[in-house]
């Protein structure tokens, strides 16, 4: 008989591509699975949609403060206590393919104590990665996707050990969900939040492989906040380094790599982060203030 796999997805609207992911999902060709919505306060209708087209999708209601962490978390405890063999984690954007599921359960009976992640294409340039493997190196601002937007290639197809990976298409088995626990839905409750839970299962001494085998596929247009193309202002700027929204919110950042790096390391990494980051917004004063001097 096939081992159980719960696959945990947390929502706040998107009703559209949520219904897309359920289809892909009941596509697949394993069987024993449990869908589980974690709703965190859509506005949509999700909730009331979902359950007159899948009857059979379990969904779990949050407050709309939950984000990604708190959600993930809400979706634990109903596993924890319902019982599986797996966790299968995916954002309500993520098509997956039909032998996604099959394939990461096969890898990870076959590599003990292991937490499985797979590739990751772009949705709108499926030929396109998104995620090839993760790993660190303070020349790179911190952590960085192996492949992020480049073409596929043979150089993306090695199985390996990485040293961490998001929320898209990863499977972890229930004994050590149980041993790592929750995800620190204070500190990083939306970025970091997959990073930190990687990096403590690490610490712990389990691996996290990559099996290119495995594919999945993500919609780029569903993001946090960022510069974007306009004009830059104060308040864009304080919000990128505040919001929780924000890959480059100050505090997460900073919290996260004194958590796991040394503190030479980290410095590095926060300098050289936030200085291509500063440096970019000061290119594009430069670019709109010579723009409006020549009108």
């Amino acid at each position: 008989m096939e081992s159980k796999v719960t696959i945990l997805i947390p929502i706040h609207n998107g009703i559209k591509h949520t219904l897309k992911c359920i289809e892909s999902i009941l596509n697949s060709n394993y069987s024993n699975f449990e869908i589980v919505i974690i709703d965190d306060g859509s506005e949509d209708r999700s909730s009331e949609i979902i359950k007159s087209k899948y009857p059979e999708v379990t969904i779990i209601q949050g407050d709309g403060n939950l984000w990604w962490s708190g959600a993930m978390n809400k979706g634990l405890d109903y596993a924890f206590e319902k019982g599986t063999d797996y966790i299968l984690l995916l954002n309500n954007d993520n098509i997956i393919k039909e032998d996604m599921i099959s394939q990461l359960v096969l890898t990870a009976k076959n590599n003990a104590n292991s937490i499985v992640c797979s590739k990751v294409y772009l949705l709108d340039d499926k030929e396109r990665l998104f995620f090839a493997g993760g790993f660190s190196d303070y020349k790179k601002g911190g952590l960085y996707t192996e492949g992020c937007y480049e073409l596929d290639s043979e150089k993306y197809n090695i199985f390996k050990k990485v040293e961490w990976c998001g929320g898209m298409g990863v499977l972890i088995p229930m004994t050590i969900a149980k041993d790592i626990g929750y995800f620190n839905n204070i500190d990083f409750p939306q970025y970091y939040g997959d990073a930190d839970y990687f990096f403590r299962a690490r610490q712990k001494g389990y691996s996290i492989v990559y099996n290119p085998r495995s594919i999945c596929w993500n919609n780029r247009e569903q993001t946090g906040i960022g510069l974007g193309e306009g004009k830059i202002t104060f308040e864009i700027v304080k919000n990128i380094l505040t919001s929780i929204k924000s890959n480059n919110n100050l505090k997460v950042n900073t919290k996260f790599y004194y958590k796991y790096f040394s503190k030479s390391e980290a410095t590095k990494i926060l300098l050289v982060r936030y200085g291509v980051f500063f440096a970019r917004i000061i290119k594009r004063l430069l670019k709109y203030n010579l723009k409006f001097k020549s009108n």
